[in-house]
């Protein structure tokens, strides 16, 4: 019962009109009694669901003037009304969208925001990559490229397909070799970080529109880039991070040279 009417409860009814409405459809024809004593609800709060369902056509009073019982209209019915009913508000907020874009120039978010929790900060990286038009620039860092983290190279393999310039430094061992390998197959052109262990920030930029930082904010055996700063605002803000990103990646290894050693090895 609690999955149906939560179900319900996410369609818009009322969480006592849910219940009231299932249970009618479980008994039949009852009273107020027999639905309290089955919901749990008290009276006067089925009595209230009552009212609410039977206003919008969910519900059916009996028609005597004492004593009425009450029953579910057929869910058939309910749902294909519910289902207008959204269709209508949808067909509604499509063209009142197009009406506040016409009437409205939507400017674009601008500013800098900090971001916190690996969950939040894999949801910018994803937009990022997802939303790149032009030019994608990431150094990728290792919590990030795991073979765990299969996520990021689906969505790079993905992105490499609208043929887009796509250029990324990363960590490159023999454990994520199979993917780095896809990765440049795809005409991804990946730079190998070979200077420490570590890579001390993450680093996304793309179209000169949004950038990612991330930083170290777990030092623990792996450490973890659960800091971010995403920067948003007019292509001038963006090209500092460019040359930086740009900068790292002249000073890396061609990835192809690095994949080379390690097939030797």
């Amino acid at each position: 019962m609690k999955e149906i009417v939560d179900k319900l409860h996410q369609l818009g009814f009322k969480k006592n009109d849910a219940k009231v409405y299932f249970t009618l459809l479980q008994l039949g024809a009852s009273n107020p009694s027999e639905i309290s004593k089955k919901t749990n609800i008290v009276r006067a709060r089925v009595y209230d669901s009552l009212k609410r369902l039977e206003k919008k056509g969910f519900v059916e009073r009996e028609a005597v003037s004492r004593a009425p019982e009450y029953s579910a209209v057929n869910p058939d019915l309910v749902f294909s009304n519910i289902k207008g009913e959204l269709t209508n508000k949808l067909n509604i907020s499509e063209q009142l969208l197009e009406s506040i874009k016409e009437k409205v120039k939507i400017k674009p978010e601008k500013g800098t925001w900090a971001i916190k929790g690996i969950p939040k900060i894999k949801s910018k990286i994803e937009n990022i990559i997802s939303n790149t038009n032009k030019r994608l620039l990431a150094l990728i860092t290792p919590d990030y490229t795991k073979t765990s983290e299969k996520w990021i190279y689906d969505l790079l393999l993905l992105k490499a397909k609208s043929k887009i310039e796509i250029n990324i430094g990363m960590k490159i061992k023999k454990d994520n070799l199979p993917d780095v390998k896809k990765l440049i197959a795809k005409k991804i052109k990946v730079y190998n970080w070979h200077f420490t262990e570590e890579i001390p920030i993450g680093l996304y930029t793309s179209d000169s529109e949004n950038t990612l930082l991330t930083v170290i904010g777990s030092w623990k055996k792996i450490y973890e880039h659960n800091i971010g700063f995403l920067i948003q605002g007019s292509p001038a803000q963006h090209k500092g991070f460019e040359f930086l990103i740009d900068w790292f990646f002249a000073s890396c290894q061609n990835g192809e040279e690095r994949v080379n050693e390690l097939e030797g090895e």
